[in-house]
Order: C-alpha cells, then structure tokens, then sequence
C-alpha cells in the first residue's frame, strides 16, 4: 500500500515564454530533428516558427548553452552537443519528453538514475554532515526545523511546499561548513525540482513528512549519521512509493523490478 499522503493543488506558476521555448528546443533535438552535430535554425526563423520574439529564443538558446546542449559561437551558428556534454539542467525536460512521447524504454533508465543519484548525494551528505556535530550542538538547527515547519505549513499547495523544503539540506550543509557539497547540491536542486512537478498527480507531500524530517534533524544535531541516514532512506523509499503509484504500469513494475 503506498503512503497515505496529503491532498495539494498544484500551485505551480504558468511557464514563461523562455520556458516553452527551451522545451520545444529541447524536444526537436531528442526526437532527431536536430542530432547531435546538427546546427539550429537562426533565431528569426526559430522565432517566426515558433511565434514568439527573438529575445526569447536568444534566452532559450542561452539556457541550453548553459546547461551544455549547444554551443554559441559568432560565425558558426547554434550547434547540438552531443549527449555526454549535458549536465543536470536538462534532466527535468528530457524525463518529461519521454512522458509525453511514451517512451518509456528511455524512461525507465532516466528515473532510476536519477533515484539512485538522489540517494546516493543526499544520504552520503547528511552523514557526513552529521560528523561535523554532536552533543555540544544541541539548537544549532533550529533554523533548519523552522523551515520544515514552515513547508508543512505550506502543503496546501505542493509548488510552495517544494520552494520550501528543498532548502532543508542546503542549509544543513551551510552550517555544517560543507561548501563544496552545498554547491553540488544547489546545482543539482533546480531539476530535480522540476521532475517532482513532472510526474502528473504526484504529490511531494506524505503525511508524516514533519515528523520524518524531524527525526532526520535531531540525529544529524546529535552526530549519529548512520540513524540520519536511516531515517532518511525509509523517507526517500515512502516519497518513491507514492511517486512510483502514478507512472504507468509497465513503468512502475520496471522500476520495482
């Protein structure tokens, strides 16, 4: 049975103009319109296509640049990288092209990756966050557990709920002196963000997620790591659960396989 969790409506804002675009660019190089390789079409032509101005295709492009799926150079026009060049920005609009075009033999391989690399930072980080406190830190994560109270409070609505809470363990390791793995974690925290909002009907909520998030406080305070890690994978496996209840069948048997 999976987790009871609680009702949300989904506040999340309408996309920007720039966020269309980027999906529609990013959709026209994963079905094979533009490969690897390939060169985009210029800006008026893909403004005109797209009936939207050249400032945000110029955008769009630029957040592809960013995210390492095309390269910008004067002369040579907007080129398709191949995928081994991406990095994490792109992941929310890839898992939801393989959504919304059924392939789920691309998709299936995308979310338990992306699961097992979730797993894999946030329990290794709080661990290790753990070490850096211990009996003598009794309060020093308040503000840690005000900001869980703060995203129960908001789970009304899973876009403010979300906004919240994934700023739990990048404040955790800011305190903790953790920089480099405050960073990874900020870099990464955008597009898994976006997948959670990807999954249709799925909500970021459960009904215990206080007194989960709770328990996962006190033992980093106290400097028990592996009772944090714990507590954390029985949280992230109840999340996965109720996540995995509204993907199709074939997917969700794949992924439990």
């Amino acid at each position: 049975m999976a987790p009871q969790t609680q009702g949300v409506a989904r506040g999340d804002p309408e996309p920007s103009v720039v966020d269309v675009v980027t999906t529609e660019l990013v959709r026209g190089i994963l079905s094979g319109r533009w490969p690897s390789g390939a060169r985009l079409p210029p800006e008026r032509d893909l403004a005109e296509e797209l009936a939207v101005s050249r400032v945000s295709v110029r955008s769009a492009i630029g957040r592809l640049a960013e995210w390492g799926v095309v390269t910008a150079r004067q002369g040579s026009g907007i080129t398709v990288q191949p995928r081994r060049r991406w990095t994490a920005g792109v992941l929310a609009n890839v898992i939801a092209h393989a959504i919304e075009s059924g392939d789920f033999a691309a998709l299936v391989p995308l979310l338990r990756d992306a699961r097992a690399l979730r797993r894999w930072v946030v329990l290794d980080m709080l661990e290790r966050a753990a070490a850096h406190f211990g009996a003598d830190a009794r309060g020093v994560l308040d503000g840690v557990r005000a900001r869980v109270e703060a995203a129960w409070a908001a789970r009304s609505d899973s876009y403010a709920f979300l906004a919240i809470d994934r700023e739990t363990l990048p404040e955790i390791l800011e305190v903790a002196g953790m920089l480099p793995s405050l960073f990874l974690v900020n870099s990464l925290a955008a597009p898994y963000f976006a997948v959670m909002r990807t999954v249709p009907g799925a909500s970021p909520v459960l009904a215990d997620y206080r007194e989960q998030q709770m328990a996962v406080i006190d033992a980093v305070e106290r400097g028990d790591g592996a009772c944090a890690r714990a507590r954390m994978s029985a949280y992230l496996d109840q999340l996965d659960a109720q996540v995995l209840g509204f993907l199709p069948d074939d997917v969700r048997g794949a992924l439990e396989g």
